[in-house]
C-alpha cells in the first residue's frame, strides 16, 4: 500500500510455501534447485532422441550396415580421445548452437566416420572393399595351389580356407543388412516394417501363421500392404 511518503519500490516475490521467509536471492536459489531435476530429465530425453536421429543418419551413410557404421564411429571416438589434454573428450561432450551434443549431430557423425576410416564412396565402406580384395587374393591362391589354403593365413589365426568362409559370411551379412535397411526405409508404414522384421526373424510363422486380426498370413498381409502403394 502507499502512504503519505509515497509508494515503496515493488519487490520481486516468489511463493515457496506457507511461512517462507527467504530473501529474494535465497528464493531464486530454491526455485532453481527445485527445477534442476526437471531440466536434467528434459536434457537427457533430448540427448537420447538426438542420439537415435544421429544413428539413423549414419546408417543411411553406410546403407544400413550397422556393424560397419559402429566400427567407424568407434575408431573416430578413439582418435578423438587420443588428443592431448582431454581435448577429444571435450569435443565429444560439446554442444552445437542448437543444443545438440556434437557426438549426436548427424553432420558431426558423418565427419567422424571419415576420421576413423578412409573416405567413403557412395556409402559403401572400405572395409567391404578390403574384404572383397582379400577374398580375391585367397581365390587366386586356391586356383594356384589349393593345398596352400590349409596353411595359416597371415595374422588371422585361421587357415586360408576358414578365412575364405569367414569373409564370405561377412560379405553376405553386409549385403543382407543393406537390403534390409533399404526395405525398412521404403516401407510405407510401421506395420510393414513389423512384418519385414518378422520375415527376417521367424520365416516359418511369416509364411504359415496368422497376422493379428487380418485373417491372412503375415506374408499375404505384407503383399497386400505393398500392393496398395503401387
Amino acid at each position: 500500500m502507499c502512504d503519505s511518503d509515497g509508494c515503496p519500490a515493488r519487490r520481486p516475490f516468489l511463493f515457496l510455501g506457507p511461512g517462507a521467509q527467504q530473501s529474494p536471492p535465497e528464493q531464486t536459489k530454491q526455485v532453481i534447485l527445485r527445477g534442476e531435476p526437471i531440466l536434467r530429465a528434459l536434457t537427457e530425453a533430448r540427448d537420447a532422441q538426438d542420439k537415435r536421429n544421429g544413428t539413423r543418419a549414419l546408417l543411411d551413410e553406410f546403407d544400413g550396415d550397422r556393424e560397419a557404421a559402429t566400427a567407424h564411429v568407434t575408431k573416430a571416438r578413439a582418435a578423438l580421445k587420443a588428443l592431448p589434454d582431454g581435448l577429444g573428450k571435450s569435443i565429444l561432450e560439446a554442444r552445437g548452437p542448437d543444443g545438440r551434443k556434437l557426438a549426436y549431430d548427424p553432420n558431426f557423425l558423418r565427419w567422424a566416420s571419415q576420421l576413423g576410416a578412409h573416405p567413403q564412396a557412395k556409402g559403401r565402406t572400405n572395409v567391404t572393399e578390403e574384404l572383397k580384395a582379400e577374398l580375391a587374393e585367397l581365390t587366386a591362391v586356391r586356383d594356384r595351389d589349393v593345398s596352400e589354403l590349409y596353411r595359416p593365413w597371415r595374422g588371422s589365426g585361421q587357415t586360408g580356407s576358414d578365412r575364405m568362409l569367414a569373409i564370405q559370411r561377412q560379405l553376405d551379412a553386409a549385403a543382407s543388412a543393406q537390403a534390409n535397411h533399404a526395405a525398412d526405409r521404403d516401407a510405407g508404414s510401421d506395420e510393414e516394417r513389423e512384418l519385414l522384421a518378422l520375415h527376417r526373424n521367424d520365416p516359418q510363422f511369416f509364411e504359415h501363421g496368422r497376422w493379428k486380426d487380418s485373417g491372412a498370413s503375415p506374408a499375404d498381409r505384407l503383399y497386400a500392404l505393398q500392393q496398395r502403394r503401387r
